[in-house]
């Protein structure tokens, strides 16, 4: 139901965009010719791979463009603001961008259905939850 792309340039497939960022990849290789249904969701946009050649929103843009339905970006908050007010401002100029919006926030309404329902723990649970594991220190750092 879910494929992660990669910042990475398949040359034979397309010599000038990294896969995240490829139409050709995204939509003409896993849309159109392995008839991929499911949702597509981004590597971090911060990466350098893809922020190294443009701004946040730039690079949000051209990824939900080539196909991506889900933009991944942790790090910094002003950035992911900065992604969105990005897109929302092309989406009110060119309607084949509200489209897309349509088609991905589609197909992740799928994704969620299908998903089983989650509830939120409380962060101070979830240290509980895997104290003594080796993932209590990276909790730590984030909690």
């Amino acid at each position: 139901p879910l494929i992660m792309t990669a910042h990475v340039v398949y040359e034979a497939l397309d010599k000038e965009h990294p896969g995240t960022l490829s139409r050709r990849i995204c939509h003409d290789l896993l849309r159109e010719e392995l008839g991929f249904q499911g949702a597509l969701i981004s590597d971090d946009l911060e990466m350098k791979a893809i922020s190294g050649g443009c701004g946040p929103g730039e690079a949000a843009l051209s990824a939900l463009m080539a196909g991506v339905d889900l933009l991944l970006m942790w790090e910094a908050e002003e950035r992911q603001v900065e992604a969105l007010d990005f897109i929302v401002q092309q989406a009110e100029m060119d309607e084949e961008v509200r489209v897309r919006i349509a088609e991905a926030g589609a197909r992740v309404s799928t994704l969620r259905a299908a998903l089983p329902a989650q509830k939120s723990m409380d962060p101070d649970e979830a240290v509980k939850q895997v104290a003594g594991n080796r993932h209590a220190a990276l909790l730590e750092k984030l909690v």
